[in-house]
């Protein structure tokens, strides 16, 4: 259900754009403001009506310690939250100030291209979290992140490596002849993009088992080395320098995760390497998702 909610909204904020650009000839910012707005709506409400049914009111018995524990975990999650938004962004502003917008404009759209190769380890990470936050098996919990860190290292090398070979006249082709330099930024990205494809399922992890603290505390690192890399490389490189700053980012916060991870778990390099038991450990979970 949520992936189906997750497909209508963007499929409506395309509807509504087509609508208000070609229709009515509203060929303005707002117009996307406005489809966000009707799509973001009318999402909301379908969550609503399939949550309802699993909605149970309760006496107000305990309720001091909900709240405590909702600010205490809501607080890690929301500082995470905004340290991994400036570490995703910041890059943006110092390339504005050294390199102009013109910079910014194929940057941002050679990051979200690359960006898109996360669906896979995100969709995976929804269903983990779901799956590890209900349940009190820890070695449960670890085998279905190790299978999860598999998989997205597996598609996520499968879908990275055609995309770094694409020639500069297949994005000018579709986006236009200013964004000839986009393999570069993708090119230097794609390192970044695998280490941070398994981040995802390490981050739901520690979520899921309720240590939020450590991906803040991993965003936190990531923010660190992308100001310092950002006004070291981005200056002297441009383009290239922000991609390479990102994918440093990436990479530390992957492996300051990695660490606690394995130090936890006892999890080694080698357990990350596909085995044929794998294959049926996958079946049996995606039998138990579906029902």
């Amino acid at each position: 259900r949520f992936n189906q909610l997750t497909i209508l909204q963007n499929g409506m904020v395309t509807i509504c754009l087509l609508a208000l650009f070609y229709f009515f000839n509203k060929k303005e910012f707002s117009s996307y403001l406005l489809g966000l707005y009707i799509s973001s709506i009318v999402t909301f409400l379908l969550s609503l009506k399939s949550i309802m049914p699993f909605i149970q009111f309760t006496p107000f018995q305990g309720f001091a310690s909900v709240v405590s524990q909702t600010l205490k975990f809501g607080s890690y999650v929301q500082i995470g939250n905004i340290v991994q938004l400036m570490n995703y962004r910041l890059s943006y502003y110092i390339l504005e100030k050294f390199s102009g917008t013109a910079a910014v404009g194929v940057f941002s759209t050679g990051t979200s291209i690359a960006e898109s190769l996360w669906l896979v380890s995100k969709s995976l990470a929804t269903v983990q979290y779901a799956n590890i936050s209900n349940s009190t098996d820890k070695s449960h919990s670890v085998k279905l992140s190790l299978l999860f860190l598999k998989i997205s290292l597996i598609a996520v090398l499968a879908l990275v490596l055609p995309l770094v070979f694409l020639p500069a006249g297949f994005y000018q082709f579709i986006l236009g002849n200013d964004f000839g330099t986009i393999p570069v930024v993708i090119y230097f990205l794609s390192a970044g993009i695998i280490f941070f494809a398994l981040s995802n399922i390490l981050s739901h992890y520690f979520s899921g088992i309720g240590k939020h603290y450590i991906n803040t505390i991993s965003s936190a690192i990531g923010l660190v080395i992308t100001v310092f890399g950002g006004f070291i490389l981005i200056p002297a490189y441009g383009l290239k320098g922000a991609a390479i700053t990102a994918t440093f980012s990436y990479i530390v916060i992957t492996i300051y995760q990695w660490v606690i991870f394995k130090k936890e778990t006892n999890a080694k390099l080698s357990d990350l390497i596909p085995k044929k038991n794998d294959f049926h450990l996958l079946k049996y979970h995606f039998k138990v998702f579906l029902n």
